[in-house]
């Protein structure tokens, strides 16, 4: 079919989407965080977005190598890394908000 770049461009969306959806439930979830956790709970957002990224990457890399080739994961990463300095920048936000700082 020759249309690599629009299937690693859907591909890229769908990982993206993920992120989202993945902080997003992480971030309601904080919300209702009582106890000894409280105070590191933005942390620990942070924490699960950095590594269902990391998961993200480890899983689909043989997938990518594989149908788009060597190498094609860096345009992938680069657009993974976009989704995540949003989120990051929502998840401070947020942490800046509730903490009235």
């Amino acid at each position: 079919l020759n249309l690599q770049y629009e299937g690693m461009e859907k591909f890229s969306l769908f990982m993206r989407t993920k992120i989202s959806l993945s902080a997003r439930t992480h971030l309601r979830t904080a919300e209702n965080v009582q106890g000894d956790r409280v105070g590191v709970v933005y942390a620990d957002v942070l924490t699960y977005l950095f590594e269902d990224i990391a998961r993200l990457v480890e899983s689909h890399q043989p997938l990518v190598e594989t149908y788009y080739g060597p190498g094609k994961m860096l345009p992938l990463i680069k657009s993974l890394q976009v989704e995540c300095d949003i989120q990051v920048a929502d998840i401070v936000a947020r942490f800046k908000e509730e903490r009235h700082l």
